[in-house]
């Protein structure tokens, strides 16, 4: 028993020797550092200045938690550990975490849908949005997939602008008052309507009308269908994604512009087919006024041929310069 009490006190006091030494050796680490604390400021500068350098926001975010973490050694070294700026570190550094997670989340692979996908690479991918966020936008404005066969009206004029209508697939006539064509165009019609207004109350958005009509020409159609007030909810509650929508906007309307500007040619040039072959004849002088405004404003021989068609001419005839049949020019 005497021995059993002994060995004991000798292992305690072993093990209290030994703390102690550790807890020398701890305590002779942290003077050290004290002494040398400016170089843990100085480190953790150089990698704020990485940071500010960055361009990509996950790696400025990731080296500003690293930065982060010198600061606070560095409060925490010193003689009377400053303890309320560690804190706001550690603050910062949670925030940065949540971002960091943010960002993960945007950037991680997604599996789309054809139609997901189709819409995605049609307006959302050049304007800047993520998949992700494509996926959490759709979720958000209530999207609907629709199929509209030939000859039915998407939209008409004077409906409720409740919704936006991005056009997929088809062929689409943009409708005027009196139900003249405006413009026709396949998928590259995009934004059916005015898409986005930063500016826009969404609470107001509801009393809004269509000023135009459009109607499917094909076969069949397919659009996708979105709230517009929760739309405009979604996208003007982040910054980036009110940029991106932006973006969408300004692009839609410059496909648009160079879309019109392309038929209002093809349009004139159209018209005046159709009076150069009125009579049934197109003489020599005729048919070169034509060329050289075809020539002028670039119209392909496929478009030329395909007005020709539309207004009841072959190709043959109108270089002889005379109808095979006595039937009027449509």
């Amino acid at each position: 028993m005497f021995f059993r009490r002994l060995t004991l006190a000798l292992k305690r006091g072993a093990v209290i020797r030994s703390c102690g030494t550790a807890a020398a050796h701890v305590s002779l680490g942290l003077s050290v550092l004290r002494e040398k604390s400016h170089y843990v400021v100085h480190c953790g500068n150089l990698i704020v200045l990485g940071a500010i350098n960055q361009t990509d926001m996950l790696n400025l975010r990731i080296l500003s938690v690293v930065a982060s973490c010198f600061g606070i050694a560095y409060n925490l070294l010193q003689p009377r550990p400053l303890i309320a700026p560690a804190g706001w570190g550690v603050f910062f550094i949670a925030c940065h975490f949540y971002y960091i997670s943010e960002l993960i989340r945007e950037r991680q692979e997604m599996t789309l849908t054809d139609d997901e996908d189709l819409a995605y690479n049609l307006a959302f991918a050049r304007a800047g949005f993520t998949k992700q966020q494509l996926c959490d936008l759709l979720s958000s404005a209530g999207a609907r997939w629709n199929t509209v066969q030939h000859g039915d009206f998407i939209h008409r004029r004077g409906d409720v602008y409740d919704t936006i209508t991005l056009f997929l697939d088809g062929t689409v006539q943009q409708l005027s008052a009196t139900n003249d064509k405006i413009a026709e165009s396949n998928s590259r019609m995009g934004w059916l309507g005015h898409m986005f207004d930063p500016t826009a109350d969404p609470e107001t958005l509801s009393a809004w009308k269509r000023h135009f009509s459009w109607k499917c020409t094909a076969q069949r159609c397919r659009t996708l269908s979105l709230s517009r007030a929760d739309f405009h909810r979604h996208v003007v509650a982040t910054p980036k994604l009110r940029e991106a929508a932006t973006r969408m906007q300004s692009d839609d309307y410059g496909v648009k512009l160079c879309m019109l500007l392309t038929q209002n040619r093809l349009e004139t040039y159209r018209k005046m087919m159709e009076m150069a072959v009125m009579d049934g004849n197109v003489d020599e002088h005729r048919r070169k006024a034509l060329h050289e405004w075809r020539s002028r404003h670039k119209i392909s021989d496929e478009e030329h041929l395909k007005l020709l068609s539309e207004i009841g001419w072959s190709a043959q005839e109108f270089d002889n310069g005379k109808r095979a049949t006595t039937k009027a020019a449509s």
